[in-house]
């Protein structure tokens, strides 16, 4: 699939994960980053890398208790770059998410609070433009203007008629 996911060593992980969130109000499964993905009516909370689950929807609190409880970090989808809002868990094998289950479902529940309120406002109002005046009409090519200053009159010379 993709360069984030290994459906070869993930696959089981990926189904367990399936079974325990699919019949969950609004759960929708599909394909994000190439990995598998799970969201809560159209807004993402759970997703399957390789070496593990990410969950993207947690408070930071939560994300600090799983990086205590199972050596959790940001996710990190190159080496320099992490998403430090998305928790990273490791999970190798189904029986690795039975633990994990109060944390999938709080990340299911923001997420679906999340797509409830709709999207979020931003960070500060746009700034208010006036409204632009019509285009003005363009107007007729004219000449170039001629300098202002005016030419010295020509000196009279002495002595010569």
């Amino acid at each position: 699939m993709g360069r984030y996911y290994d459906p070869a060593t993930m696959g089981p992980v990926r189904d367990g994960l399936e079974a325990r969130v699919r019949d969950w109000p609004g759960v929708h499964a599909g394909v994000m980053f190439g990995c598998p993905c799970f969201d809560a009516d159209g807004k993402l909370f759970a997703f399957v890398a390789t070496h593990g689950v990410v969950l993207t929807q947690l408070e930071w609190a939560d994300r600090a208790e799983l990086a205590k409880l199972f050596r959790a970090g940001p996710f990190a989808p190159e080496p320099g770059r992490a998403a430090t809002k998305w928790s990273h868990v490791p999970a190798m094998k189904p029986e690795d998410l039975e633990p994990l289950v109060p944390w999938i479902r709080k990340s299911y529940e923001a997420a679906k609070a999340a797509a409830k309120d709709g999207p979020k406002a931003p960070a500060r109002p746009a700034p208010k433009v006036a409204p632009k005046a019509a285009p003005k009409a363009k107007a007729t090519p004219r000449r170039p203007k001629a300098s202002t200053r005016r030419a010295k009159p020509a000196r009279k010379r002495k002595g010569r008629r």
